[in-house]
This record gives structure tokens, sequence and C-alpha cells, in this order.
């Protein structure tokens, strides 16, 4: 695929993306359309357990995938924005 490891697919979407999405399930889909579609799915995270005891207010995004479409991740020729813009999803950014 061109990378090294998953974090340098991670990295390189975070850094060079160029759609943000909100599916309709709340996690944001950053896409580098850049050669072949690029993805990573990322989920707000509330703090955990003991963020709450002590009061800590840490959210964050974490990074719950990262795909290439055309690794089984394409159907019928749609890539997986389309398909997340055609069920709902929300275009909150595009470069």
């Amino acid at each position: 695929m061109g990378y090294a490891d998953g974090f340098d697919l991670i990295e390189d979407v975070a850094k060079n993306h160029d759609v943000v999405v909100e599916q309709i399930n709340g996690r944001l889909m950053l896409v580098k359309r850049e050669g072949q579609n690029r993805y990573v799915i990322a989920e707000y995270q509330p703090g955990g357990i003991w963020d709450r005891i002590l009061g800590i207010k840490d959210q964050y995004y974490g990074v719950t995938t990262g795909f290439p479409d055309g690794y089984g991740q394409s159907v019928r020729g749609k890539t997986s924005l389309n398909r997340a813009l055609n069920s709902g999803g929300t275009k909150l950014w595009e470069k």
C-alpha cells in the first residue's frame, strides 16, 4: 500500500486530508484523495474513568480504523466517501 505500517497511513491521512465527513453514527471520516482514496475514521472519545473521577475533562478523537479504497472497501464502484454521503453523512470541510 506504500506505507511502512498502519501508523504511517494514519499520519499521512491526518496531515494531508482533503475532505472531512461526519458519518451518521457521529464518527469523522478524514479522506485523502490524492492517488487512490485513503480513509481514516475517528471517533470522539470521552476521558477514561479516572479522568471523570478526578474531574479532568480530557476528551479527544481516537482513530477507529484506516484503510485505502480498492482493498475490499469499494462496493459497485462507489467509494467509501460516496457511500457515507449517500447514507446521510454530512461533508463538514473540503479543500
